[in-house]
C-alpha cells in the first residue's frame, strides 16, 4: 500500500496568481536642483581636532529616590549635592548614598585607601556616559561609586554627576541601584 503526494494548482493562491506590474511614468523634463545645498555645512571634516564646538547646553541631572529615604540638599556656588538617608537621619548618622553635580573628576575610591576596587567598566546608562568603580570598603560594606558625563564636547569639560553608594545587606543593595539607575541628564528647555 503506498500512499502518493499530489501537488496541485490552485486559482486560490494569492502568490501564484500573475499580475500586471506597476510601473512609474517617466518623464523627460529635467529637475532643476539649486547649486547651494539647502543646508550650511558647519564642519567639512568633524574629525579634525578643532571640530564643531557645540553652545553651553543648560540642563539638570535628575534622580528617583522613594519615601522612605530622606534626602539633605547642600549647594555651593561651585557644587550641588544630596545626601541621602534611610529613614530619618540621627546626627551621628552617616548617608548611604551621596549624588553630587561639579566639575570635579576626581574619583575617592582609586585614591582612598578605605575602598578597595574589584572592579571598573565604562558603559552607557539613560543617555550619559558612566565610569563606575565597584567593590568593598574597609568596614566590609559594599560599594559602588559613579562619575557619569554627558555625551559629546560638554562632557569632557562641563559639570559631571558624581554618585557614591555604600550597603550594608541585600535591601540597602536593592535601592541603592534603583536610585543610581534613575539617574539621567535633562536638559533644559
Amino acid at each position: 500500500m503506498g500512499a502518493a503526494l499530489v501537488g496541485c494548482q490552485t486559482p486560490h493562491s494569492f502568490l501564484e496568481q500573475s499580475s500586471t506590474p506597476d510601473r512609474a511614468e517617466y518623464s523627460t523634463t529635467t529637475i532643476a536642483i539649486p547649486e547651494t545645498p539647502p543646508i550650511t555645512v558647519v564642519n567639512r571634516d568633524p574629525t579634525a581636532k578643532a571640530g564643531f564646538m557645540a553652545d553651553l547646553i543648560t540642563g539638570t541631572w535628575n534622580f528617583d529616590v522613594p519615601k522612605t529615604v530622606t534626602s539633605v540638599e547642600h549647594m555651593t556656588n561651585d557644587m550641588h549635592e544630596y545626601s541621602l538617608f534611610l529613614g530619618r537621619p540621627q546626627p551621628t548618622d552617616k548617608p548611604f548614598m551621596v549624588i553630587t553635580v561639579n566639575h570635579n573628576r576626581s574619583v575617592r575610591a582609586t585614591s582612598d585607601p578605605e575602598y578597595k576596587v574589584t572592579n571598573d567598566r565604562e558603559y552607557t546608562m539613560n543617555g550619559a556616559i558612566v565610569h563606575e568603580w565597584t567593590g568593598t570598603t574597609s568596614t566590609g560594606a559594599g560599594f559602588s561609586e559613579l562619575l557619569l558625563r554627558k555625551p559629546g564636547a560638554a562632557g569632557e569639560t562641563g559639570d559631571v554627576c558624581h554618585a557614591v553608594a555604600a550597603v550594608k545587606n541585600d535591601d540597602e543593595q536593592k535601592l541603592a541601584l534603583s536610585i543610581l539607575s534613575s539617574l539621567v541628564w535633562k536638559p533644559a528647555k
